[in-house]
């Protein structure tokens, strides 16, 4: 391929090494003037080649293309949003102010609660120019924006200027502006004509765009696009055969204990779950509301020492488990109570497990730092805790029945103790009537023979307590006088 011109029909497709295509995307030919652009174009396409074909993640390759951009390109800031829910948080940035990536990092606008503004469709308020473009609503026939739904411009102080008093409807945030950028370029991210995200082109210094080299980068994120679609539909295949795993796992007639312990190790053959592979199931007990470490996945020794009980109102799992609400922390913070020397940096993410709104206990797992999960792989953990709540509330229903069916068992062997007490306690009375009837009145050992018929009534007494417990004989409530009671114990 010639340095000046890009051949038409120029098709680059990355497979990997199982067969299946992760990137493939068409560069209509353009005439390139500028001969290290399309040098750099040619090796940075390449490298991406590479690294969706030499790569189990396409995840990893996809963080490190914003630094090839760069470093190919000289960009000052290149980022990668993608989507999350109804929002689009950056997925990785490269050379943005840390202020500004803070500032922007959603673009979904929200009331004073917190909750998502809407459009009159429905549909999410998706701020700024980089709103515009993955609601779908570029304007083919302005010159800043493109057929294939990017938005380019070697300068956003003229480009404002021209708008006049439309400038804030065009970049209402304006925040690139502050930031004195001049030359920005947003390129849709593609799957099937579905937006799934945005790549960022950014720099203080102007005119270094090309109508044609805008068009390269929408090829390069067709290409990314197709490989995210890729990879979300074999993560959906795998966390779907996981929860199928955890499913037939819970119909085994195996201790609790061991069934939690082989659904974390099912985890962690989860690609991205395997990168950090620590994590915990806490079990509530109900008295004290104490978590105590029932499972886990590679704690040491000394995490397994220090988080043996965990109360409900300390450290990152107790409050999550006493508020019944998932959360995660990105690192250590001060909530991190339970701290263990050497405990390395880490994302946090509790996941409570509950069952018919009662809480079960909580469902632990330590990420690389920095790393927040996508809705997709939340959903996932909740469906994790779900069928752990189901086991642990079998196991519990299952020690009820059992209990339930040992006091039916003493209630038999009552039962039956009660009647052929009942028995002899007839005998002791009908023939200690006979020898009180047949006694004189002043006979001296008259008494001791009532003291005898008075013991066999209270025995009588405690057979008919053992037959209401049995629930062989109907209970009949009456009044009791405790005075009396006592008196005839004495």
């Amino acid at each position: 391929v010639s340095p000046e011109r890009l051949a038409s029909g120029l098709r680059a497709v990355a497979v990997s090494p199982d067969g299946k295509t992760l990137m493939s995307s068409i560069a209509q030919g353009h005439d390139i003037t500028e001969r290290k652009a399309a040098g750099n174009f040619l090796k940075l396409y390449n490298e991406a080649l590479q690294l969706l074909n030499h790569t189990t993640e396409p995840e990893t390759a996809i963080r490190a293309i914003p630094g090839l951009i760069k470093t190919r390109f000289g960009f000052e800031a290149v980022a990668i949003r993608l989507r999350d829910g109804e929002d689009f948080p950056y997925y990785e940035t490269k050379g943005f102010p840390g202020d500004f990536v803070r500032a922007e990092h959603f673009l979904c606008a929200r009331d004073q609660s917190g909750n998502i503004l809407r459009d009159n469709a429905g549909k999410p308020a998706l701020e700024c120019m980089c709103g515009t473009i993955l609601n779908g609503r570029s304007q083919p026939q302005r010159p800043y924006f493109t057929q294939g739904g990017s938005f380019w411009t070697n300068s956003i102080t003229k480009l404002l200027a021209s708008a006049g008093e439309n400038s804030r409807k065009l970049i209402p945030r304006n925040r690139c502006t502050g930031e004195g950028y001049e030359s920005m370029a947003l390129i849709p991210l593609k799957s099937e004509d579905r937006l799934i995200g945005l790549l960022q082109l950014n720099d203080r210094r102007p005119n270094l765009f090309s109508p044609e080299l805008v068009r390269l980068f929408e090829g390069l994120g067709a290409g990314i696009g197709i490989a995210l679609a890729s990879a979300a539909m074999r993560e959906a295949c795998e966390t779907q055969e996981a929860l199928n795993a955890m499913l037939r796992r819970s119909l085994a007639n195996i201790p609790l204990q061991e069934k939690l312990n082989d659904h974390l190790t099912g985890l962690f053959a989860l690609p991205w779950l395997s990168a950090e592979p620590k994590c915990a199931v806490f079990l509530m007990h109900p008295g004290n509301r104490t978590l105590a470490l029932a499972a886990h996945r590679g704690f040491t020794q000394a995490i397994q020492l220090s988080c043996a009980n965990v109360p409900a109102d300390k450290c990152l799992c107790g409050k999550a488990a006493g508020s019944g609400q998932t959360a995660a922390s990105g690192r250590l913070s001060p909530d991190h109570d339970i701290l263990c020397e050497k405990m390395a940096p880490h994302t946090h993410y509790r996941s409570p497990i509950t069952a018919g709104g009662k809480p079960h206990g909580m469902l632990t797992l330590y990420l690389n730092e920095g790393l927040l999960l996508s809705e997709s792989r939340r959903r996932f953990i909740g469906a994790v805790a779900e069928i752990m709540a189901e086991n642990i509330a079998q196991m519990q229903a299952g020690e009820q029945l059992s209990h339930a069916q040992n006091m039916e068992a003493v209630g038999r062997l009552a039962g039956g103790v009660a009647h052929d007490f009942n028995n002899i306690l007839a005998s002791i009375k009908g023939f200690g009537e006979f020898v009180l009837k047949n006694m004189p009145p002043q006979d001296s050992k008259r008494a001791d023979v009532e003291e005898i018929l008075t013991a066999a009534d209270r025995a009588t007494s405690l057979t008919r307590q053992l037959l209401a417990f049995s629930r062989r004989q109907i209970m009949s409530p009456c009044v009791l006088d405790l005075n009396k009671i006592l008196g005839d114990m004495t």
